[in-house]
């Protein structure tokens, strides 16, 4: 939650990658994967959609998965962001306003 611009956001995400290679893999039940920012830089987006496909594979693999993308109500471009990464991947996902 909140904004996303580490200089170097490989090293920064990398913890959550592979949290979800042997966390998530192994969860039984439901999984809901929160995203409650409210900026992202340029270079984070690229590794928020590598985590969206990592839902998506598991998805794939019969996980119980939604993502639940929250945005300020007055936030368009985060709304946008949303349902453009929704549009990219199949996985179920809820966009909501705070």
């Amino acid at each position: 939650s909140g904004r996303s611009m580490p200089e170097d956001v490989a090293d920064f995400y990398q913890p959550i990658l592979d949290w979800m290679d042997n966390t998530l893999k192994k969860h039984e039940g439901k999984i809901i994967f929160t995203f409650k920012m409210n900026y992202f830089n340029t270079a984070s987006s690229k590794l928020i959609l590598d985590i969206l496909i990592r839902l998506e594979e598991l998805f794939a693999d019969g996980k119980d998965i939604t993502v639940h993308w929250y945005y300020e109500e007055d936030d368009e471009d985060m709304m946008d962001a949303g349902e453009e990464y929704a549009e990219i991947v199949d996985v179920p996902f809820k966009i909501i306003s705070k």
